[in-house]
Parts: structure tokens; sequence; C-alpha cells
């Protein structure tokens, strides 16, 4: 496989954007920013300010661009941490619904209060099993050993 694309400096990836009509007030901020953050990752938030593919509005800046992918970011910071909050309480109520019913090593001594329906996770449990069967802790090893039964 060959690449056409040859690698460049960040001041000709400046250029690029230029030559697709981006209009660019500082060089050295868009090289600093480009050296964080890269042209590829960045070019995620072209679309919604180009005319057509590698044609950029008139009138769009480096730092329009820069703007929405530091807004993308907060956004992204904003609701990962909910969705984190979300999945802990949910955890939670899984384990404690999960103790109430199987006990606390349920899991262990019992083999049908696993779902055993998802195949998926069964089978990266067994393999996790099989790939670190030095395991110290009683519970893990007790799962292991009942999934590799």
């Amino acid at each position: 496989m060959s690449f056409q694309k040859s690698s460049k400096t960040y001041q000709e990836l400046v250029q690029i954007l230029r030559d697709r009509n981006l209009l660019v007030a500082d060089e050295s901020r868009a090289v600093d920013f480009l050296s964080k953050v890269h042209y590829y990752r960045l070019s995620a938030y072209y679309p919604p300010f180009q005319i057509k593919k590698d044609t950029f509005n008139p009138n769009i800046t480096f730092e329009d661009i820069v703007r929405l992918y530091e807004f993308d970011t907060e956004l992204r910071k904003f609701v990962f941490a909910y969705i984190e909050k979300v999945e802990i309480a949910l955890r939670a109520k899984i384990v404690q619904v999960h103790t109430q019913r199987y006990g606390t090593l349920g899991y262990v001594e019992d083999i049908k209060s696993l779902d055993m329906t998802n195949m998926k996770n069964y089978v990266y449990l067994l393999r996790n099993c099989t790939q670190y069967p030095e395991r110290k802790d009683k519970n893990k090893r007790g799962i292991c050993a009942t999934l590799q039964r």
C-alpha cells in the first residue's frame, strides 16, 4: 500500500488552510494549536464552515474553528461527568440487587446468577481468566474456576 500524501510541517498545514480560503490572523497561534491538537483532529470541525470539501465559506477564521473545537471539548467534559455519575449509580444498584438476590459471592457460588445469554461477556470473562490464571484474589479465582467448568 502506498500513500500519496507526504508529511507536512505545521507551517505547511497552516498554508493549506489559507489556500482553502481560511483566514489565519496569527500564524504562530495556529501553529501552536496544531502542534497540540493536530490538523487531522481539527479537520472534523471543518465541514460546518465549508462551502464544499476543501473550500471554506467566506470570512471564516481559524479562531472560528478553534472556538467550535473548544466548545465541543467543554460539552464532552460536561456530558461525561454526568454519564459517569449515572454509570456509578447504576453499577451500585446492580451490585445491590445481585447481592440481595444471590448473596455476596453469588456470582461464584451460583453461575446461573450471571446472565449467560450475552455470550460476548462470557467469552471475555473466560478469556480474561485463561490469560491471568495466577489470580491472587480469592473471589476472582472463584469466578474463573466456575467459568472454566
